[in-house]
């Protein structure tokens, strides 16, 4: 039996993302794509999502269309702050880019197919295949828990355009909502953030969910510097 497998690329494009978030509430998130396909794409973690099976609409450019969330990446794992989604509206192609021919693939005629699209990469794969570098940076961070008084004062230890780590003896759960107030290198970043993991040996990987264009300005800034310096 011969089935065709769907052409995929590699491409960063800046999307947009509507949906409803964990608490019910409309949420508007800019991320970016990983890859994408005629029917589905991988994207950057979208803090909001309640889960696998949310429905979201993505908007890249003047086009937009409806996507159901089909995996959600484990943490520790190469998908680790990815997404996978799948187009409600086929006949739609938001992307704007050229895709490759499907292949054709012959396969046995007993062979089951997947219910559903499952992670381009084995769950056990190296976090150092992130897509978003990580850097060794030391600093001060504030992390003030949603509905708290005052902050939590912490170390700062890994940034990234995407997150940071922080070390701290009292890390939050993880899915806690948080402000986080950076202080590094002479550059101070405030951003939203939800903890997506926790070290054993203490502390808290915090993903940012929402930040400023001038934060995000300086945060790239701080990256450069940093990228510069390891090369």
């Amino acid at each position: 039996m011969a089935t065709w497998r769907e052409g995929r690329v590699r491409k960063e494009l800046p999307v947009r993302i509507r949906g409803t978030d964990y608490d019910g509430n409309p949420f508007v998130q800019d991320t970016y794509t990983v890859d994408i396909s005629r029917r589905g794409a991988r994207l950057e973690w979208l803090s909001s999502l309640k889960g696998a099976g949310d429905t979201i609409e993505v908007q890249r450019g003047r086009e937009k269309a409806r996507f159901r969330v089909v995996w959600i990446g484990d943490i520790g794992t190469a998908q680790d702050n990815q997404i996978g989604i799948h187009s409600l509206e086929p006949t739609k192609y938001i992307w704007g880019e050229p895709l490759p021919a499907p292949v054709r693939v012959d396969e046995p005629e007993q062979r089951a197919a997947p219910t559903q699209p499952a992670p381009p990469a084995a769950a056990n794969a190296s976090a150092s295949q992130r897509r978003r570098p990580r850097y060794r940076c030391g600093g001060a961070a504030q992390v003030w828990q949603e509905g708290a008084q005052s902050p939590q004062g912490a170390t700062l230890s890994e940034i990234s355009t995407g997150g940071c780590f922080i070390d701290t003896t009292w890390p939050l759960p993880v899915g806690t909502r948080v402000d986080v107030h950076l202080k590094t290198h002479e550059l101070e970043v405030q951003a939203q953030g939800v903890v997506g993991y926790l070290d054993p040996s203490g502390g808290m990987g915090i993903a940012f969910s929402k930040i400023s264009n001038e934060d995000r300005e300086r945060l790239q800034q701080l990256i450069d510097r940093l990228a510069a310096h390891s090369s």
